[in-house]
């Protein structure tokens, strides 16, 4: 026979005395006193309506008043009240078991929710990324070329013009490369998330004379679709920072905690971000992922960005 259901019973984390008393020698005084006296770290919870205190805790009035059900209850009345104590005490576990699967089910429901809705995005931002790239990207590049053969072939007080007209135009192209990369970093599908994060910043980096500090390991269990949403959080956090500063040192870990969720966090030095408003947007994509998302003044006039994700965001 199983004894994990007699933990209650050995190991309780809460404990009801129902009859508590202050009664000298009384039933009720006897166990008041030993338990406030055992060196229990738990809850111990009195319940008589005729004393306000026992042992200098407050009492409760009834079984009913009590703010849960305890793990065991010690039952020190008449033995004709213990049928009635018994019923109650199995009607509100009955009913806490009730709300709990409820709020199982709603869980369920919104975890699937949140995996269609971050399948729909990722589905549509790798859509973009190919029109982005195989489209306008393309013919515009087919544009530079002819471009280059006109200032080629203009006369040279025209050439200066092509050449502000070429220099504008290879700006934008590599603005919808980054555009097209962003939206669906190759490297993120083909390789994994922190090589993904690592050439981020290695980029950023070299063009922004920033030290990094990256460990995002832990983050590699995660879902494919919640490191392409993470990702991207963290991609657009960095990118606030650079243009807050930028700052000239950051670093971004992912760690994984005891219950099996994570904690991302991103530090930077660059001026604190005073609008609020703008990370709004990035809470609405933590929420996707059924996570927490908090924004806080760091210790040297940065900024800390912390994601919270519960443990069945991992694969």
């Amino acid at each position: 026979m199983s004894i994990r259901n007699l933990d209650v019973l050995f190991k309780p984390r809460s404990i009801a005395l129902i009859g508590a008393s202050k009664a000298r020698a009384s039933m009720g005084a006897v166990l008041a006193h030993n338990l406030f006296n055992s060196g229990f770290t738990g809850p111990i919870m009195p319940v008589n309506p005729e004393h306000r205190a026992i042992e200098g805790v407050l009492t409760y009035t009834d079984a009913e008043a009590l703010p849960e059900v305890p793990d065991l209850a010690v039952i020190a009345t008449p033995p004709d009240t213990v049928p009635g104590l018994i019923a109650d005490f199995a009607a509100r576990e009955s009913e806490n078991a009730r709300l709990l699967e409820e709020a199982n089910v709603r869980e369920a429901e919104r975890a699937r929710l949140s995996e269609q809705l971050l399948t729909a995005e990722q589905e549509e931002r790798r859509r973009l990324a190919l029109f982005l790239h195989d489209g306008p990207v393309q013919s515009m590049s087919g544009i530079a070329l002819m471009l280059d053969a006109v200032r080629d072939a203009a006369p040279p007080e025209a050439r200066s013009v092509m050449e502000r007209v070429l220099t504008q135009h290879r700006d934008t192209i590599r603005a919808l490369r980054d555009l097209s990369f962003n939206l669906e970093p190759v490297v993120l599908r083909d390789q994994g998330f922190r090589p993904a994060v690592q050439a981020l910043t290695e980029q950023l980096g070299l063009e922004h004379k920033i030290a990094f500090h990256v460990d995002v390991g832990d983050a590699e269990v995660l879902d494919q679709k919640v490191q392409a949403a993470l990702y991207q959080i963290i991609r657009e956090s960095v990118q606030a920072s650079v243009r807050r500063g930028p700052p000239t040192r950051m670093s971004i870990t992912v760690t994984r905690r005891g219950d099996g969720g994570f904690d991302a966090e991103l530090v930077d030095n660059a001026p604190s971000e005073r609008r609020r408003a703008i990370f709004a947007a990035l809470e609405e994509r933590a929420r996707t992922l059924n996570g927490l998302f908090n924004v806080r003044d760091g210790t040297d006039d940065g900024t800390t960005v912390s994601i919270t994700l519960p443990p069945y965001a991992a694969k």
